[in-house]
């Protein structure tokens, strides 16, 4: 018998290798893993084998998720399996047996993980794209996140944004963004929201945005497509104006656009963008920028600012810039 001590021999993570789940940097690890370990290589490809051999097999059972647990790990690691001889090829029941405990143990990491909200995070200094179920897109940027659950997704469509994100929905049931204070509701359209410091600005790009609060009692914001609100805690929410859409949507392609924003959020900004940290030695009082950034470079950036601003700047040279 082989000795079962890696990892990879635990049930999640064979149910999620199984079924494809693993990330890339995960199969790069295992892959090497079994290149340095020939007879759990031969382990794992017969376990394939037999998955594979499982062909129409449906399996049907009335055990609770604790007792399948437990039938799955007899079968698989106390069982026959390990019993085989290593050198024959499985007879076909034995290969049906042991795919209907792999079919039992996917069936049961997705029951049991489905109903959790899983996390996805953009760091400072880069943007993600995450693919939901049915399509819908969502680009995080930076230092954002979004949450949301699988289960019962063509349902009940909703996410939890903290951050920036960009939306491109795909049609179906309602498309529920909750946010800070805020709910956005829509269909199928493409819009953008903004979530920082308590303020809440949402952006629609196509169809149409309904945009509710958690907090104050007031009738539904309708925004058509280039129409903007602005909405701050404990206040209703600015009435819709226009914008130009490749200003609000251009920081998806790097090209970032201020329209008289405050300077405090501007250089909040370009630390979450490249990853800096900014020290303000003076009081930006009311201030504000209008302008772009240098995608590039994060001193270049800092330098477009504090010209227009008459400010000026030094650097100790460890992505550490100081605002005088």
């Amino acid at each position: 018998m082989m000795a079962k001590r890696s990892k990879y021999y635990q049930d999640n993570f064979i149910a999620r290798w199984i079924s494809g789940e693993i990330s890339f940097a995960e199969q790069v690890e295992f892959e090497k893993w079994l290149t340095g370990n020939p007879e759990d290589k031969k382990y794992f490809n017969e376990l394939q084998w037999s998955w594979k051999c499982a062909g129409q097999l449906k399996i049907k059972s009335r055990l609770s998720a604790e007792e399948r647990w437990n039938s799955i790990s007899e079968t698989i690691h106390g069982g026959s399996f390990y019993k085989a001889k290593k050198t024959g090829v499985f007879k076909f029941w034995q290969a049906a047996s042991i795919a209907a405990a792999i079919i039992m143990m996917v069936a049961v990491y997705y029951w049991t993980t489905s109903d959790q909200l899983i996390s996805e995070f953009a760091q400072r200094g880069e943007h993600k794209t995450i693919f939901l179920p049915g399509g819908s897109e969502v680009t995080l940027n930076a230092a954002s996140s979004l949450k949301y659950k699988k289960r019962n997704w063509d349902k009940k469509r909703e996410v939890f944004l903290i951050g920036e994100a960009f939306f491109n929905v795909t049609h179906g049931k309602e498309f529920v963004v909750k946010s800070n204070f805020v709910v956005i509701k829509v269909l199928g359209t493409s819009f953008n929201i903004r979530s920082r410091n308590n303020k809440v600005e949402v952006a629609c790009v196509t169809g149409k945005v309904s945009v509710e609060s958690s907090q104050q009692n007031f009738l539904p914001l309708i925004l058509n497509p280039a129409f903007k609100s602005l909405i701050i805690k404990n206040q209703i929410p600015a009435p819709p104006i226009q914008f130009k859409i490749k200003n609000k949507t251009g920081w998806l392609t790097g090209n970032y656009v201020f329209d008289s924003i405050p300077l405090s959020e501007v250089f909040e900004e370009i630390e979450r963008q490249f990853n800096c940290h900014v020290i303000l030695k003076r009081k930006m009082g009311e201030r504000t920028y209008s302008g772009g950034l240098d995608s590039k470079s994060v001193e270049k950036s800092i330098e477009m600012v504090c010209l227009s601003a008459g400010l000026r700047y030094s650097s100790t040279g460890t992505s550490e810039f100081i605002i005088y």
